[in-house]
């Protein structure tokens, strides 16, 4: 090895250090306060078809006019760049941005890039310089990226240094200009936690500061929710916001509903629940529904056709406290526990017993053990000569549907 190059990587290891007293303290900035910060990149991640692309148009909307967010946080009046390969600028993001109330006049779209003898190439993430005119253009504080992977460029999503070699570069341009930058991502089919469910290298997500995502609401199939998986900046996890889409001008729009009590883990293992289980729900729901369409049934009555029907306890449980059934005991302490299917009124008053069987609370009613067995929340005891022994056999014929 010559001397040359051995001065050169003696040069390469020498230390950059920065003194920590010489950095001025100062609290992280934000364009939503706790789930958009200024100068850092923000994930948005979800299934195709889930509405990313469309809650970021009323995000943008939001900052053209300053209209403030869903949640009551105040919004600065700014531009938005958006870089959108999968939807028209005519009948989509045009259309849909006038339903939002957006002013249009404050949003560009960056459309292309012009290189050598005025040829012009698509965009990529590593356009800063083109990006950078687009955000002056209209002084934007949000850069909407719709797809991270279409605008990623030539190298591979995959790479760890690839990525950090395409987004460390972008965040610095989002921190020089003050800026929110939202890359959308969707969701793999092989990634089994938030930070690796998104698309592409985990480092994606390293490098981000914060990330959101979109699902289906568990319970309800046509709304929406917004969660924080990941809010290295935020004081704590932002609520999970509730949200529809609504029909507007000929196109659609989003309608908040305000915070849920989802927690970002606990929404998206429900969300990730499998398509058989779902199916088992919704047939435990219609079985229920059916069996006391006619009146009040032993609760163990009910398990055992449950079980002909091939209904897990555990999957009925789950299906009686999303329909709302109600327990109800008969015949004192040593009673029998029976199962109802009402229409509560508005006045209605429920009892402790039968309220608080949704909520899973009670230390009234039962719930349904693995075995099978209705149990008390208080005593958790079930035996054959018990409080909670097997039903006597009906007086009539079984009400149930009968198995297949």
């Amino acid at each position: 090895m010559s001397s040359e190059k051995t001065r050169q990587m003696k040069k390469r290891g020498r230390a950059i250090t920065v003194r920590l007293s010489d950095v001025e303290a100062r609290q992280p900035r934000w364009l939503w306060p706790s789930y958009l910060p200024l100068g850092k990149l923000t994930l948005l991640d979800g299934d195709p078809d889930k509405g990313k692309s469309l809650l970021t148009l009323d995000i943008a909307a939001r900052v053209t006019t300053g209209r403030g967010f869903s949640d009551g946080a105040p919004c600065d009046t700014g531009g938005v760049v958006i870089l959108s390969a999968e939807d028209d600028l005519e009948d989509t993001i045009r259309p849909r941005l006038d339903a939002a109330g957006a002013d249009p006049s404050r949003v560009v779209c960056l459309a292309g890039v012009k290189v050598s003898m005025g040829r012009a190439v698509s965009a990529s993430l590593a356009d800063l310089d083109a990006l950078e005119e687009a955000v002056k253009l209209v002084g934007a504080k949000l850069v909407i990226v719709d797809t991270l992977t279409d605008f990623f460029g030539s190298g591979s999503l995959l790479n760890p240094q690839t990525v950090r070699g395409v987004l460390l570069p972008l965040i610095a341009l989002a921190k020089k200009l003050d800026l929110a930058i939202v890359a959308i991502r969707h969701f793999t089919k092989t990634g089994k936690t938030l930070m690796s469910k998104g698309a592409g290298s985990t480092a994606i997500a390293a490098v981000s500061r914060s990330g959101l995502f979109v699902v289906k609401d568990p319970d309800d199939d046509s709304r929406r929710i917004l969660a924080c998986f990941k809010h290295n900046v935020a004081p704590r996890e932002p609520a999970a916001l509730a949200f529809r889409f609504v029909s507007e001008r000929g196109t659609g729009r989003v309608s908040w509903e305000g915070p849920t009590d989802w927690t970002a883990e606990a929404l998206f293992a429900a969300s990730m629940e499998s398509e058989k289980s779902k199916a088992a729900r919704r047939d435990a729901r219609e079985f229920l529904q059916e069996a006391l369409d006619r009146g009040p049934l032993p609760t163990n009555e009910v398990i055992d056709a449950g079980k002909a029907q091939g209904i897990a306890p555990r999957t009925l449980e789950r299906a009686r406290r999303e329909l709302g059934v109600k327990s109800e005991r008969k015949g004192g302490r040593k009673g029998t526990w029976y199962l109802r299917l009402v229409e509560p009124a508005p006045e209605e008053q429920t009892s402790v017993a039968e309220s608080t069987l949704i909520a899973g609370t009670s230390t009234a009613a039962p719930e349904l053990s693995e075995a099978g067995v209705a149990v008390e929340a208080k005593d958790r005891q079930s035996d054959s000569g018990g409080l909670y022994g097997p039903s006597l056999p009906p007086t009539e014929p079984p009400r149930l549907p009968t198995p297949p």
